[in-house]
C-alpha cells in the first residue's frame, strides 16, 4: 500500500515523504468564502458529490443493519439543529455585551442637558449611535472619546461619560495587550537559560540520532518515564 511504501521510507531513511491524495472529496473550497467550482472539472464534482464521506458512512451503517435510512435522517435533522441554536447562541454571547453597552452609551448622550444635546457635534453623534448596525465595541469607543473631547474642549464635563470611556479603556486592554505571552511563574521570559556545552570538537549527527539520545538520557534519568510509538527502537515495560 502507498502510506504503507511512505512510512517505511520514512523509517529506513529518515526523510520525508511526499504522498499526493486525489481520492479525497473537498466540501467547501480551500475555505468556506472560496469556490471549488471555479477550478474544478464538473466531473470531478460529480465525484466528489457521489463519493461524500458522510454519504459512504451512511451506506455501510445502512449496509451493516446498523440504522436505518429514517433513523440516519433523524440523526442529521437533529445535528443541524444543534449547529444552528449552537450559532444562535455564540452569536448572542457575543453580541449582548455589545448591545448593553450600545444602550449604555446612547442613554449618557440622551442624559445630556438640552442645550448640550442641541449642539450639532453631539446630535451627529447621538445620530450616529441610532444608525449603527451590529456595532464593535470599537465603533461605541470611538464615539464616546470623541464626545468627551469636544464636551472638554468647550469646559464641559460629564462624568458619567468619562466613566464609560474610561472601563471601556481598561477592558481593552485587558482584552487586547493582556495574555500574549505566558504570566505565569513558569514562563518562557523568567526561566533562567541553560546554555549548550559542546566538545571542542562536537560529532555532527541527525536530528534523529539527537532526539534517540535525548530518550536513552531521559529513560535512564527517570525510571517512570514511558514512551509510546512505532518508532520507539526497542519495547518499553
Amino acid at each position: 500500500m502507498v502510506f504503507q511504501k511512505a512510512a517505511d521510507i520514512a523509517r529506513r531513511d529518515h526523510k520525508a515523504v511526499l504522498i499526493h491524495v486525489q481520492e479525497c472529496t473537498q466540501p467547501q473550497g480551500h475555505s468556506t468564502s472560496g469556490s471549488h467550482e471555479r477550478y474544478k472539472t464538473e466531473s470531478r464534482l460529480d465525484w466528489e458529490s457521489e463519493f461524500d464521506c458522510i454519504l459512504k458512512m451512511e451506506e455501510w451503517i445502512m449496509a451493516n443493519a446498523i440504522l436505518s435510512q429514517e433513523e440516519i435522517e433523524e440523526i442529521g435533522a437533529s445535528a443541524k439543529q444543534i449547529v444552528k441554536d449552537g450559532i444562535k447562541h455564540a452569536w448572542s454571547m457575543y453580541e449582548n455585551p455589545i448591545k448593553e453597552q450600545w444602550v449604555k452609551l446612547a442613554t449618557i448622550l440622551d442624559s445630556f442637558p438640552d442645550q448640550v444635546k442641541v449642539i450639532d457635534q453631539i446630535k451627529e453623534a447621538s445620530l450616529e449611535i441610532k444608525k449603527l448596525h451590529n456595532p464593535f465595541y470599537s465603533d461605541l469607543h470611538s464615539i464616546a472619546r470623541r464626545v468627551l473631547h469636544f464636551l472638554r474642549t468647550k469646559g464641559l464635563q460629564n462624568q458619567e461619560l468619562a466613566d464609560f470611556v474610561m472601563e471601556r479603556s481598561i477592558k481593552a486592554d485587558m482584552a487586547y495587550h493582556s495574555k500574549l505571552h505566558s504570566e505565569t511563574p513558569k514562563a518562557a521570559l523568567t526561566q533562567i537559560p541553560v546554555n549548550p556545552i559542546y566538545d571542542e570538537k562536537p560529532a555532527l549527527k541527525t536530528g534523529y540520532q539527537i532526539i534517540n539520545a535525548f530518550f536513552d538520557h531521559a529513560f535512564e534519568k527517570r525510571k517512570d518515564l514511558i514512551a509510546f510509538g512505532e518508532d520507539l527502537r526497542q519495547s518499553v515495560t
